[in-house]
């Protein structure tokens, strides 16, 4: 489940301010499982973090909070790759 979600952000802070077709069609369907409430899929947003123990509206504001920030900073952020990838220090402060 932790794989799921770590995709699903991944794919929207890569392809959030991408021009490609493809990138921006797999950010517009990270978003929309994000921002969906939904929790009768197994899968669903909701039900993963629950799951995980990590509060899903706290985690789907922070993610819609980054983006905000970015636009309204003109610039598009690059995630870090060089840090620690571990599940564990990337969700350490989620929940």
């Amino acid at each position: 489940m932790l794989a799921v979600l770590q995709d699903a952000l991944e794919c929207y802070q890569k392809y959030a301010f991408t021009k490609d077709v493809h990138g921006h069609q797999l950010f517009a369907e990270a978003e929309e499982w994000i921002c969906c409430e939904d929790r009768n899929w197994y899968f669903s947003f909701e039900n993963i973090c629950e799951t995980l123990e990590i509060n899903p509206a706290y985690l789907r504001q922070g993610v819609q909070q980054w983006r905000q920030r970015a636009l309204a900073f003109g610039r598009h952020p690059v995630r870090d790759t060089s840090a620690d990838s571990s599940a564990e220090s990337r969700f350490a402060a989620v929940g």
